[in-house]
């Protein structure tokens, strides 16, 4: 038996309006998901960050959100890191870009 998945889409008629950057958002709200300033980015960082940490965590590896001590070389530091050894005796660090 063969399960089919649906996916649905709801477009909620909203009006266009000007984002802080100085675009108009349309009604299908696409801006907001590519805009720096867009109301919710920070948010939607945190749960995607967070959603990565708690997959670690049901999986049994031990990690932490925002590890101090490791920075690259352009100043960035990772969203988090595994407490043990992943690959090649390196701890794997992970970063969330939304």
């Amino acid at each position: 038996m063969k399960m089919m998945m649906m996916m649905m889409i709801i477009i909620i008629d909203l009006c266009t309006h000007d984002c802080p950057c100085g675009k108009t958002a349309d009604a299908r709200g696409t801006h907001a998901l590519s805009c720096r300033l867009a109301f919710g980015r920070m948010a939607r960082h945190h749960e995607v960050n967070d959603l990565v940490w708690r997959a670690l965590c049901k999986a049994n590896v031990p990690s932490i959100k925002e590890p101090s001590g490791l920075v690259r070389d352009d100043d960035k530091r990772p969203n988090g890191s595994t407490l043990i050894p992943w690959l090649a005796g390196k701890a794997m660090a992970w970063d969330v870009t939304v």
